[in-house]
């Protein structure tokens, strides 16, 4: 956008840098955990003007997010032109995609609950799609006030379900009950229109878009909203191709549960062997 950027705060700046941080024209923020108090404390104690929304997961946020910052620096043409010239270089790829994923849901694990939050307003608002987000724990309510505040003024109010094993353990990763509730609450789910955002050990016959494991950066803004379109379009494009088992059998030994590390180390070397295995065959095909 051309603005002059004084420091990215514990990126690597200086302490100079950081004195002179009270007396910016705007503090942008990503974080609603450190940022946001960070970027309150500022405001409270310097008048510091704070832009802080959710994350800009998409185009709604992202356009949201700029505009914001262009107030404080009197940028506002310059906004829209930067707005008007990113998406332009995606428009064509990114409506194609968006057609495709009107009216499919995804199901997005509320673990991280500001980015489940970014989530969800991205595939509602960019795509089209219907996003459920499941156990976004109470305890996080309180400490996401912001972006909750923040989904509901701009009309979103996005489905939240809390199962009754996290209020129970307040874990949920691999708890058969959490599941069962999730589908009672769900129905039936269409693999070919229903996506899961979460770990990849989860729901293995719905296809998953693990952003922490497939999705190079960027993740935010126009070609971060085309990425994450283009991952959902290939998930569910490949909906009949089986969960891999060998991953499953690695992380989930068929005599584990409560047991020591002896059954656990059996089944690593047996994966082992299969990778051996596995190698010494594409070596002879070769």
């Amino acid at each position: 956008m051309g603005a002059n950027v004084n420091a990215v705060i514990a990126g690597n700046c200086s302490l100079e840098e950081i004195k002179q941080a009270p007396s910016v024209a705007v503090n942008c923020t990503l974080c609603l955990d450190l940022g946001y108090a960070i970027g309150r404390e500022m405001l409270d104690q310097f008048d510091t003007p704070l832009n802080s929304t959710i994350l800009p997961y998409g185009i709604s946020a992202t356009e949201r997010w700029l505009r914001e910052a262009a107030k404080h620096l009197h940028m506002e043409n310059e906004a829209e032109k930067l707005i008007k010239r990113e998406y332009e270089a995606i428009r064509i790829e990114f409506e194609e995609a968006k057609k495709y994923l009107a009216g499919k849901m995804a199901i997005v694990e509320g673990h991280d609950a500001i980015k489940s939050l970014s989530i969800a307003h991205m595939l509602e608002r960019d795509f089209g799609m219907r996003a459920v987000i499941y156990n976004f724990h109470p305890w996080s309510t309180q400490a996401r006030e912001t972006s909750i505040d923040y989904l509901l003024e701009t009309g979103l109010d996005p489905e939240i379900l809390i199962t009754k094993g996290t209020l129970a353990f307040g874990k949920y990763e691999a708890m058969v009950q959490t599941e069962n509730e999730l589908m009672e609450y769900l129905g039936d789910l269409n693999p070919e229109t229903t996506v899961y955002f979460g770990s990849s050990m989860s729901f293995p016959n719905i296809p998953v878009v693990d952003l922490n494991a497939i999705l190079n950066r960027p993740r935010f803004g126009y070609r971060g909203a085309l990425k994450v379109a283009k991952c959902i379009c290939t998930a569910l494009e490949y909906s009949f191709r089986p969960r891999s088992w060998v991953t499953k059998k690695m992380v989930f030994p068929e005599d584990s549960g409560l047991c020591s590390a002896s059954p656990l180390h059996r089944n690593w070397l047996r994966i082992c062997r299969i990778a051996r295995f596995m190698q010494e065959g594409r070596e002879a095909n070769v």
